[in-house]
């Protein structure tokens, strides 16, 4: 078995090597303002996968830990303008969730789930998660993947 600090050594080595692959500006929806983040896609030097890291700011203030989903879904004129609510609700990919804590959340993972060349031009869109249910579909900020 692979010693877990060598592995984790070997995750960011990966990434400060090789070049961001793709990369979406998160910004705020009409309805929430003062959000702000990237979220960058880097190559995998040996797979076919990808790493995904996520920096937000200026999330939602409020007491204690706050989580958030985060999508990738095909763009379309509702989230490209920033309304609430996206009328299309099939995604590519769900990332995993994002913890964030007074206004602040990062995140870094592998994923093999879409290939790197079905992300261009996508919606990458945050929702934040209501404690009443498990899924919520107010976005508070979206973002257009483009190529780095």
């Amino acid at each position: 078995m692979k010693n877990h600090h060598a592995y984790i050594s070997e995750i960011f080595e990966a990434i400060s090597k090789n070049q961001i692959y793709a990369s979406a500006e998160l910004h705020s929806t009409q309805f929430c303002n003062g959000v702000n983040g990237a979220i960058l896609f880097y190559r995998h030097p040996k797979e076919n996968g990808i790493f995904v890291a996520c920096s937000l700011f200026g999330l939602p203030d409020g007491k204690g830990t706050k989580r958030y989903e985060i999508a990738i879904k095909n763009a379309h004129s509702s989230c490209e303008r920033g309304y609430n609510r996206c009328a299309t609700r099939t995604e590519l990919l769900r990332l995993p969730e994002l913890v964030g804590n007074s206004g602040f959340a990062f995140s870094i993972f592998y994923t093999e789930e879409v290939p790197r060349s079905v992300l261009l031009g996508k919606t990458v869109t945050l929702f934040q998660n209501n404690s009443s249910s498990s899924h919520s579909d107010e976005a508070i900020a979206y973002g257009l993947i483009l190529p780095s």
